[in-house]
């Protein structure tokens, strides 16, 4: 069934230390903005160099438009709190 038209596709990136709770806050954080999630990938990868294993997801959402300014703020409280950095890009074109 695809989405209702005003959704838009968007797809998100998170990469930074790796920590527990990290996919249960993002989830819960996506569920609450009404996003769908479409496909979801998490991989730790060894970082000698930083010194900590790096976590990195990778999903594919749809959400209404009107909704991504909301959902960047509340996804900068994870970015926050676990030491991360975001990058939340519109995949509509690309369908």
């Amino acid at each position: 069934m695809p989405p209702p038209a005003d959704y838009k596709s968007f797809s998100l990136h998170l990469e930074g230390p790796d920590s527990v709770g990290i996919v249960s806050m993002l989830t819960e954080t996506l569920a609450k903005a009404g996003v769908n999630i479409h496909d979801m990938e998490t991989e730790v990868l060894p970082a000698p160099f930083a010194g900590y294993p790096v976590f990195q997801l990778k999903a594919d959402l749809t959400m209404p438009s009107t909704a991504v300014d909301s959902l960047a703020a509340n996804v900068k409280k994870v970015e926050d709190k676990f030491g991360m950095t975001a990058e939340i890009t519109d995949s509509t074109s690309k369908e």
